[in-house]
């Protein structure tokens, strides 16, 4: 589930001003990322003691599983299968009416 400190203060801001969901800025190109990596679960507690040593802090974004599902849990719990939304977002001409688009196409639902 991607929780609000996921998100930089200034997405959070926009997202709201804007009236989108959060999860939106990091479902397409336009995402809001810093570092993203993947490592076993059995390392998970040393992996963010050595990050936490070096002053970084890591946060836990998901999990992947087996199979095609491309799942986000947002920022309220909901579940959003992404696989058919972000072609259609990345479809999106951002230099035309993005945000009236992007809010009729997430009505739409996927």
């Amino acid at each position: 589930m991607l929780h609000d400190e996921v998100y930089a203060p200034i997405v959070s801001a926009v997202a709201d001003s804007a009236r989108l969901p959060r999860w939106c800025s990091a479902a397409a190109e336009w995402g809001e990322f810093e570092l993203l990596y993947a490592i076993d679960p059995a390392d998970a507690q040393p992996c963010a003691r050595a990050l936490s040593q070096r002053g970084l802090n890591p946060l836990r974004v998901g999990h992947l599983v087996a199979g095609s599902e491309l799942l986000l849990i947002d920022e309220s719990g909901q579940r959003q299968e992404l696989r058919n939304l972000l072609t259609r977002m990345r479809a999106l001409d951002p230099a035309g009416s993005l945000l009236a688009d992007l809010r009729a196409l997430l009505a739409e639902g996927s």
